[in-house]
């Protein structure tokens, strides 16, 4: 798929990284001011153009790479895979691997052990497990998020997003003009439930899996407890060895504020749930 991202001087004032591109190879082309010149630099060649430069970029920085995902299931219960692909216009997947979810207009939460983002990450809101176009990826103001990567219970990270350098849209905003209605595209958080009678709850992320792994899926299953600080469950769930990747629970009657953690057995699987006074502070 052929894309491709404008950036000028202060688009770049916001964010050191152009978006993320699919493919083997990247082209760079400089427009300079008419009648100017223009200079261009890469690592330690470089290539210049006449006369004195009135433009210029420096590419200081390539982040590529492919991690190898790990397809032995880690908390699929039984033999078969359960899960589902899904088209859920409120969350997307983080470049880090792990799965990022809206909760305002560019409010997003995450798992804490997916690490802090950098200016270099990216939301993407994609259902494939290819980059999503330039216009549905979103970087993170790192200066907001805070998180903690304590362990089961307290184990959550939360931020902004910028808007996209593309549309200039705050991500909620154009999520929700996906799903086509006010709010629509986030979710609202809301009590974690009382008893597990009644109450199953979706899992919906962007784990691995020997199909199309790491585009997004969902599955619904059994909440089996609930704990001052965690749930168990039963819904089928995959991390990766290099990511670890996280999905959003919603219970039957109500939105579950929930992120998976993934360290769990196969029958019963342990994450922790958003009723930590620190998170609930962050937001």
């Amino acid at each position: 798929m052929n894309t491709s991202q404008e950036l000028d001087a202060s688009a770049l004032a916001l964010d050191d990284y152009s978006a993320m591109f699919d493919g083997d190879s990247v082209t760079i082309e400089l427009v300079t001011p008419e009648g100017g010149s223009g200079l261009f630099r890469g690592g330690k060649g470089g290539v210049k153009g006449k006369g004195d430069p009135k433009s210029q970029v420096i590419v200081s920085t390539i982040k590529v790479g492919v991690c190898k995902d790990d397809l032995i299931a880690k908390s699929i219960c039984g033999d078969v895979d359960d899960r589902i692909p899904s088209t859920d216009d409120r969350q997307g997947r983080i470049s880090s691997g792990c799965t990022g979810w809206l909760i305002s207009e560019d409010v997003f939460i995450q798992a804490g052990h997916c690490g802090t983002p950098s200016s270099s990450t990216r939301l993407h809101f994609t259902y494939l497990r290819t980059s999503a176009p330039v216009q549905d990826q979103y970087s993170v103001d790192v200066s907001t998020y805070r998180g903690l990567n304590a362990g089961v219970g307290s184990d959550w990270g939360v931020g902004r997003l910028l808007p996209n350098t593309s549309t200039d849209k705050l991500p909620g905003l154009a999520q929700s003009e996906k799903c086509g209605g006010s709010g629509c595209g986030w979710y609202t958080l809301g009590d974690v439930p009382s008893a597990t009678g009644g109450n199953n709850i979706r899992i919906t992320g962007y784990g691995t899996a020997a199909v199309n792994s790491q585009s997004q899926k969902t599955h619904v299953g059994a909440l089996a407890n609930i704990a001052d600080y965690s749930l168990q469950y039963v819904p089928d769930t995959t991390v990766r060895v290099c990511f670890n990747v996280a999905g959003l629970i919603s219970y039957s009657s109500m939105l579950g504020s929930t992120l998976i953690h993934g360290l769990c057995t196969c029958l019963i699987k342990n994450h922790h749930h958003f009723c930590r006074e620190a998170i609930q502070a962050r937001l």
